[in-house]
């Protein structure tokens, strides 16, 4: 007398078509989720919702604002920010600065706010507010304040003088979420690309959590639309080689597609995303 197994078998190879057709709909019902797919590069992806750390860390954001920057570093070849050239082109930037999308504040050498005293008189003004005023003095005293300021000291220039940046806080609206980071990160390379062209003694990059998260999720992307591929050709390879059996290859390739394309296709049923591993 046969078992239930031998007997599902037997009902299975007697059925054989009828059964590769309802799993080749139900892999291609699966893998139609992956039209839903994501890929997420907000770290809290990592974290439960119960996580202490991270419910502490909102909590902190509600009370005071969010954290999520841009920050363009200005490395002169020279190694010297105080020149006419270096300190315009800081002047500059942080006037295109504040049409990022989003922007909230932007911080600068340029729009440093610093306080002198004239007798009985307190006056707060920028440290400089434009190239015209650029002159062999006026850039000696920039130098001789910046680098005697505690906000501006190891914060947006080192003691050598040899970099500097331009910080630019975003307020990312929930609702748009990675779109509304691309958009500003989009601009932000705009930007460097046109004043990389005007000044080319000096080299610009881009940082700061928001360039960080969508360089992550663009390595994703990449990943898959070239490492996949690489790797698919390798098991095509190894199943020739090892299997010597074109049939055999393809029944294999098959089986791994399907399994690849309907688990993707599940997480985006569910409304899951592919996170980048930071690790």
């Amino acid at each position: 007398m046969m078992s239930r197994t031998e007997q599902f078998i037997q009902q299975v190879a007697l059925r054989k078509y009828l059964v590769i057709a309802i799993v080749l709909l139900c892999c291609l019902f699966a893998a139609y989720g992956m039209k839903g797919l994501s890929v997420t590069n907000d770290f809290r992806a990592y974290f439960s919702k119960d996580n202490p750390q991270l419910n502490a860390f909102e909590m902190l954001e509600q009370r005071f604002s969010k954290q999520d920057n841009l920050f363009f570093l200005i490395i002169p070849k020279d190694q010297s920010v105080f020149s006419k050239d270096v300190l315009s082109l800081v002047y500059e930037l942080t006037e295109a600065s504040w049409k990022t999308p989003y922007s909230q504040r932007v911080s600068s050498l340029s729009n440093y706010q610093h306080t002198r005293v004239d007798g009985d008189d307190l006056y707060v003004d920028y440290l400089y507010e434009s190239i015209d005023e650029l002159t062999e003095e006026r850039i000696a005293a920039i130098r001789e304040l910046a680098l005697n300021e505690d906000v501006l000291l190891n914060n947006l220039i080192p003691e050598d003088g040899g970099v500097t940046g331009v910080r630019v806080s975003i307020a990312l609206p929930e609702e748009k979420g990675t779109e509304a980071s691309r958009e500003a990160v989009a601009y932000a390379r705009s930007l460097i690309k046109i004043f990389q062209e005007k000044y080319s003694q000096v080299e610009i990059l881009l940082g700061g959590s928001i360039a960080f998260n969508v360089t992550l999720g663009d390595a994703v992307v990449t990943d898959m639309s070239t490492l996949v591929l690489i790797t698919y050709g390798l098991i095509l390879v190894l199943l020739v080689v090892l299997l010597r059996s074109w049939l055999g290859m393809a029944i294999i390739f098959i089986m791994i597609s399907l399994s690849v394309v309907s688990t993707l296709g599940v997480f985006g049923w569910l409304g899951y995303g592919l996170t980048p591993n930071a690790g």
